[in-house]
């Protein structure tokens, strides 16, 4: 499904904190310090980061983006 999203992502990043304080739910949601897959040997996650959908319509379509 085309969607727009948003990344936010900081090594100091409360990603809990900013989601209370927005109006926006999460369509994805990594902590600093996660095993990047669920493999004994994965990497942590050097970094926390939160993906929110932002509008819904066609990646083609900006204007409905925008005003979205």
């Amino acid at each position: 499904m085309p969607m727009c999203s948003l990344r936010i992502s900081g090594t100091e990043l409360d990603v809990d904190a900013l989601l209370a304080a927005v109006s926006l739910s999460a369509a994805a949601i990594h902590r600093r310090g996660e095993a990047k897959s669920k493999s004994p040997s994965a990497r942590l996650r050097l970094f926390s980061n939160v993906n929110v959908t932002v509008s819904a319509a066609d990646f083609s379509n900006l204007s409905a983006q925008i005003s979205d």
